[in-house]
């Protein structure tokens, strides 16, 4: 009898534990969040100051003020951005896949992480 209270006892205290670590295991870290969400904004940015966006083979293009076509693509576990197809600035990693779909209105950024989750973003582009 007191084996059993002893046991249910153990098994009492250490539930909370166990549902706790299995709960961090399946959320996206803050980090992560972050990240994407710092990408969305970046996005954003450039398309409000460019003279036009066009997405092409599920890359993004930006045709700058400043006469440069900036480009954002998937670049192996990671999204990056280069100008003129020189150098390159990474702006996000740990990335599975980078979808854009064309829409009439802009562009819908699709970002799956290694980790698994999926992030959207619809950006608008003004002509």
């Amino acid at each position: 009898m007191i084996e059993l209270l002893l046991t249910l006892m153990i098994i009492t205290m250490t539930l909370p534990f166990v549902a706790l670590f299995f709960s961090y295991i399946n959320t996206p870290s803050f980090e992560e969040d972050m990240s994407i969400q710092q990408f969305f904004i970046f996005l954003r940015n450039d398309a409000l100051l460019a003279d036009n966006v066009y997405s092409e083979n599920n890359k993004l293009f930006f045709d700058l003020t400043t006469n440069e076509i900036a480009k954002i693509e998937y670049y192996p576990s990671l999204i990056r951005r280069q100008v003129n197809g020189k150098g390159h600035e990474i702006y996000v990693r740990d990335i599975a896949s980078l979808t854009i779909e064309s829409l009439p209105y802009g562009s819908k950024i699709i970002v799956q992480t290694v980790k698994g989750e999926t992030y959207e973003k619809t950006i608008a582009h003004y002509d």
